[in-house]
Parts: structure tokens; sequence; C-alpha cells
């Protein structure tokens, strides 16, 4: 394993090449902290054909990696696939009080339901919670004390995941941002399902509203939190604060050191699996 990687966090590269594999339909990675799997490990959905190909191959991308894995394959067909399909998405708890769910409509409510739940079904646009970047940036929103953030901007709203939550948790006003169409109308769709007030629409950084904000949230990853970090500031209200999320550890002092140069105070507030969330704190200006 790479020095100074965790397991995941290799495995989440592991799966990227892995998915470019020929018949891999998709790939999953699961451990204690994402789907309370007893342990790290990935699922990568093939055609039938491809299955045997796939294996072999996925222990040799993982042995570049410093990775020993095993592999074992497993045939489904109609609902019996959708059934295993759905094993992998058990209700996410958030927050050191578990203050937050995210859950997929197929499942009960809990019998002591927590004071905000999302209601999330994965589906074509990236974003269910259980990346180990979105989890850190769910629980930032499940653990903020009040006073709550009046005004929020997702920047990069994927499946609307957070806007959402921060809708649902604040009583926010939100407005959420992706430059991916197809992400737009998902998060639509699920902010409709979870009665969420919040306004999406198709925006880069550059494009996206002007604000100010209390509260910028930006998972996504240096190459773009980087070179926007003016840009991302400037949306955020004297006094408040952006949420950097998207970041591996070893990238966190780059991230930190650009956006004190665009006149941030900021701290790495939380790790897991390898990412970092880092907290810009634009300064309040000093009463005349």
């Amino acid at each position: 394993m790479r020095p100074g990687r965790t397991l995941c966090a290799s495995l989440e590269e592991i799966a990227g090449l892995v998915a470019l594999e020929p018949g891999v339909l998709g790939v999953e990675v699961a451990g204690p902290d994402t789907w309370g799997a007893p342990e790290p490990h990935l699922v990568a959905y093939a055609t039938r054909e491809a299955g045997s190909t796939v294996a072999q191959r996925a222990k040799a991308i993982a042995a570049g990696f410093g990775v020993a894995v095993t592999c074992e394959i497993a045939h489904h067909e109609g609902d019996d696939y959708l059934d295993a399909w759905k094993a992998f998405h058990p209700p996410l708890w958030c927050g050191r009080t578990r203050s937050l769910l995210v859950q997929p409509s197929w499942l009960a409510p809990p019998t002591e339901p927590p004071p905000t739940t999302v209601i999330l079904d994965p589906g074509r646009a990236f974003g269910t919670g259980r990346h180990a970047s979105t989890r850190l940036c769910l629980d930032w929103i499940a653990d903020r004390a009040r006073p709550f953030p009046r005004t929020v901007l997702d920047l990069g709203c994927g499946s609307g995941v957070l806007a959402i939550a921060a809708s649902l948790r604040f009583g926010a006003e939100v407005e959420a941002v992706d430059a991916d169409p197809d992400a737009v109308a998902t998060t639509r769709e699920n902010a409709a399902a979870n009665h969420a007030p919040l306004r999406a629409f198709a925006a880069d950084v550059a494009s996206a509203p002007p604000g100010p904000f209390d509260c910028v949230l930006a998972n996504i990853r240096p190459d773009v939190l980087v070179p926007n970090a003016t840009a991302i500031l400037d949306r955020v209200r004297e006094g408040g604060v952006a949420v950097l999320s998207g970041i591996l550890t070893e990238e966190a002092d780059r991230v930190r050191r650009t956006y004190e140069a665009a006149g941030a105070r900021t701290h790495a507030a939380a790790e897991r699996d390898g990412w970092t969330l880092v907290e810009a704190h634009r300064p309040a200006r000093a009463p005349r």
C-alpha cells in the first residue's frame, strides 16, 4: 500500500481503474465507515462473460498499489441482482450524536427517527453520501451548532444530498449548482421527494450565484478548489465559512495555503479514510 494511504483510500483508486475494464458496469467500495461492512472491500458489477477476467485484472491492479486481495464471483439474475445491489445501501447515520440519517426509500424509517432524515436512492448522479469526502460534509452539517447558517450554496451538488441535508437541518435558503445537467435534474427530483425547498441549476464556479452566503459547501477536488479559491471565498459573507472537502489528506496543506493567501483563516476540521475536510473562514470586518 502506498505510504500514508489508508486501505479505503487505496481501494477508491483501485475502483476507478477497475471501472475502466471492459464488461464492468459499475463499482462500489464498502467499509466499516461507509456501509457498515466488516472490512474494506470492493464490489464490481460486470457482465457474466467478463467476470473471471475482471477478477484477474482487479488482483493485478490491486497488486500495483501493494494491496493483496482475494476475489469471489457471484452470479445474479433479475430481481436477485437488484436485491443484492440494495444490500449495499443500508441506512447512513451521520454526526457524533447520529442526528442526521440518509437512507434509501425502500427501507422503513427507524422506530426513533433522528431530527433530520434524507431519503436518497442511488441514481444517475454521483453522491449517495457514502464516499468519505461526502460523509465528512454530512457529519459537519449534522454536528453544526446553532446559530445555523441562513443561506447556503452547494457547489458541485451531484445528487443533492448535501443541499437537501442543509435545507432540512438548518432551515436555510439553499442554492445548488453543478456543471452536469443530469446532476441538477437529479437534485431537483431528490429535493422534491424530501420536500426540501431549494433551488438547483446548471452552473460552474464562475457562474454560480454571487451570494454572499453564510456557508458554501464545496465537495470538489483540489484541481477545482485551488484555482477558484478567490471566486469561492467571494461567495462567502464576512464571518461566514467555506466547507471544503474532496481533498486527500496529503493535499490539505496546499489547499489551506491557497485559501489563506486569498484572505481566509483555515483549519483541517476532520479526517476520514485518507480524506480531509477544511474549513475556510472569511474574517468579519472589524467595526469602525
